[in-house]
This record gives structure tokens, sequence and C-alpha cells, in this order.
């Protein structure tokens, strides 16, 4: 986790400071104030855009990204420039630094060319981890954007030897924020977030180890629409836990100690075989049943 945040603030002082993008002379010049006639001029020389630095691995369309220029990006984009970058690329792609700076022109532009928006870091995670645990004023639209284009709610990082490295997108929101904001719960469950209530190593979408991190007092309406929407708990885990407080035991245990209704186990059933994502909700606004179900598979009530 310790890693993990300052690599990601590392990213947010490169845009802050509109620091030095030295990929190579094309990348260079992305970020110069005559960015678009000089990239237009190394290209014609044979710059290559696809070159990466040695350390940090950036190409020239990273650096196209940050300066905001779409006809710059557009330059490198048509001279050959990999919106895509291969799976075995493990640093952040070009369309995290749109995303962190709440570029939705550049965002969806590079969505349309191919971009994958669940393509992450094996640090930080995906853009929606990212978008969860570093935005500001901005968090709730980007949260928004990202889900409606397709970004996966349910999305985990694993080691090779399949051991989880970073928590689904919620799990790490609740890690970070004592005081989340429930419009961004609500959203994330509306697009398919699944709430497994144990541990990481029991499930890999185990987010019951974050749930400490919430204050349960100012922010018990989070808690309990968390409850309301688990799908399995690990009462166990939670009657022994010495991080949690009484009022959190109290909130999950109520849920965990009696039987699902037939409602929410429906729910749980249906939300499983629709998937995730923006086909989910397409699924569930076409099934022949009344407008006040359809807002209780969404969590829209």
């Amino acid at each position: 986790m310790h890693i993990r945040k300052l690599l990601i603030r590392k990213m947010v002082r490169l845009i802050t400071c509109e620091s030095a993008c030295t990929v190579m002379t094309a990348g260079g010049a992305c970020r110069s104030p005559e960015g678009l006639q000089t990239a237009q001029t190394l290209i014609a020389y044979g710059a290559d855009v696809n070159a990466t630095t040695l350390e940090e691995q950036r190409t020239a369309l990273h650096c196209g990204v940050l300066s905001g220029n779409l006809a710059i990006v557009h330059l490198l984009v048509s001279n050959g420039a990999r919106v895509k970058l291969p799976p075995s690329y493990t640093k952040p792609p070009p369309f995290f630094f749109a995303m962190l700076k709440s570029d939705y022109p550049m965002m969806k532009y590079l969505l349309d060319l191919g971009a994958d928006i669940n393509q992450g870091s094996a640090v930080v995670g995906s853009a929606l981890h990212v978008a969860l645990t570093e935005l500001g004023e901005t968090k709730f639209n980007v949260i928004k954007f990202l889900l409606e284009n397709g970004a996966n709610p349910n999305a985990v990082v694993t080691a090779s030897s399949g051991r989880t490295i970073l928590k689904p997108p919620l799990g790490e929101y609740f890690t970070s924020f004592m005081n989340p904001d429930i419009r961004i719960v609500r959203i994330m469950l509306k697009y398919g977030a699944r709430i497994v209530l144990v541990g990481h190593r029991q499930h890999e979408l185990g987010i019951l180890p974050s749930l400490h991190h919430i204050d349960a007092r100012n922010s018990g309406d989070v808690l309990e629409l968390i409850a309301s929407a688990a799908e399995s708990f690990c009462t166990s885990l939670i009657d022994n836990s010495v991080l949690m407080s009484q009022r959190h035991k109290l909130v999950l245990l109520q849920k965990a100690l009696v039987p699902f209704t037939l409602k929410h186990a429906s729910r749980i059933a249906v939300r499983k075989t629709l998937g995730w994502g923006p086909k989910l909700i397409a699924a569930v606004n076409d099934l022949p049943i009344p407008v006040v179900l359809r807002h209780y598979l969404l969590f829209e009530d």
C-alpha cells in the first residue's frame, strides 16, 4: 500500500508541476510551447513515436496526453503511436494521465481509438482504483465516466502466484477514506460491484478487512448499505475482529446472522448472471419486471 501511494503521488506531482518529460526528442517536443510543429518536424526526420524512457517507460504519447493537446495526440497516433499498450507493459498507460487531469475529451478520444479502460499497473491498479483513491472534487464525475465506459468495478490485481495484491476498487476506497461518499458506493453497486464480506484470502473480492476504516458513526449509512448489499459474510472474522468497533460489528452481524430474504437472494443471483458494467444496466432495463424491482436490482432504491 505504501509503495502504491508513493507511485500514485509521483504521477500526480508530474501532472501538477508539469515536470519535463524526456521520453525522446519527439516526447520532449510534445511538452514544448511549439510542440505540434516541433513534433511534426521530428517525426518527419524519423523520430520513433513509440520509444520509451529507460526509467519510467513513458512514451511520447504519455507526454502528448500530459500536454492536454488533442492535436499533438492525434499527430502521434496518426504516425503509429500505440494507444493500447501490450500486456507486458506494467507501468500506468497514457489514459491514466488523462484521467488524473479529469480531461474528459482526451479520455474519450483515447477510448475511441482503442485504449483499454481496464489496463492498469501491477502497483497502482486500474484507472478506477486510482480515481477512487486519489481524485478530489472531480472524483464522482470521473468515476461515473469510467463506469459508463466499461471500467470493471470488481477489478483486482493478483501476483503470478495468485495472491491478491490490490483489493477490488471499493475495498481500496474504504481503506483510503474514513467517510466515503455514499453516491460513489451506490454508483459502483449500480454498475455491478460485488460486496463479499470475507477476508481476501477466502475470496479474491473479499473486502471485510477494509471496513474498519469506515467511520461507523458519521458514515453509518454507508456501512448499512454495504451490509445490505453483501452476498456473503464471514461471521467469525467479524466477531473476532480487534479493529472493528462495536458499532461495526452490530451493523454487520445484524445482516450476517439472519438468512437472506428471497428478494435479496434473487438480486444476488440475477446480478451474478447479468454481469457488470453498462451491459448489466441494459439487461436489467430489458427485464419484464416492474420499475421498482429494476431500481432494487441496481441499488437505486
